[in-house]
């Protein structure tokens, strides 16, 4: 991927799907690889579970886009970030009960 504001080739870590490989500042992504992006998370999610991903990963990586889309302070983000946080508390209460 090109850094938008350096123009050269950076590539993210095969299993750190939250990053274009940009600062996060300078992450503004072409369509064409916002759609490729998307690709790449759903095909981590599924199929054998050696090659899955962490939901956590997953999350971060949607999130990573929809900043980009929507904007680190629009009501997507907010929504999502509250859903994340009520799913780690759940997450946390249900270890405490085992």
């Amino acid at each position: 991927m090109r850094s938008a504001s350096h123009g050269e080739d950076t590539e993210p870590a095969a299993d750190d799907l939250s990053t274009c490989g940009c600062a996060a500042e300078e992450t503004h992504m072409t369509k064409e690889q916002m759609l490729k992006r998307i690709e790449e998370i759903v095909s981590r999610c599924d199929g054998h579970y050696a090659s899955r991903i962490e939901p956590e990963h997953a999350l971060n990586g949607a999130l990573t886009l929809m900043i980009d889309a929507y904007g680190r302070d629009s009501h997507h983000v907010a929504t999502r970030l509250k859903r994340r946080g009520e799913l780690a508390s759940t997450a946390r209460m249900t270890d405490a009960i085992y």
